[in-house]
């Protein structure tokens, strides 16, 4: 298992929004303090997973071979905890003003 490697994918979708002809200068200034904001939030779920990823791969490096897979997961339910968190914390992000309008 010393030979184990971790790989991992991250996508994260963002809304669009293509505001129209005459839309108030104001509104637009919203949406983009909004989706700055929406960024930088994201930013901190992918962080906390990129953070944890040496974690994983050292857990299952250390893990006899019929005991990886399991804490693997283990590992990944982890992840998924503090992702829970991280949104209950941030409420979802408005606390750090991804919130519109």
């Amino acid at each position: 298992m010393d030979q184990a490697v971790v790989s991992y994918e991250i996508t994260v979708i963002f809304p669009r929004w293509k505001p129209p002809e005459g839309t108030p200068a104001q509104l637009l200034a919203r949406w983009e303090q909004y989706t700055t904001a929406l960024i930088m939030h994201e930013k901190g779920h992918v962080d906390l997973v990129v953070r944890s990823v040496p974690k994983v791969a050292e857990a299952v490096k250390g893990a006899p071979c019929n005991e990886a897979n399991a804490v693997g997961e283990m590992m990944l339910a982890e992840i998924r905890k503090r992702e829970v968190e991280y949104d209950a914390i941030t409420n979802h992000g408005a606390t750090q003003g991804a919130r519109f309008p």
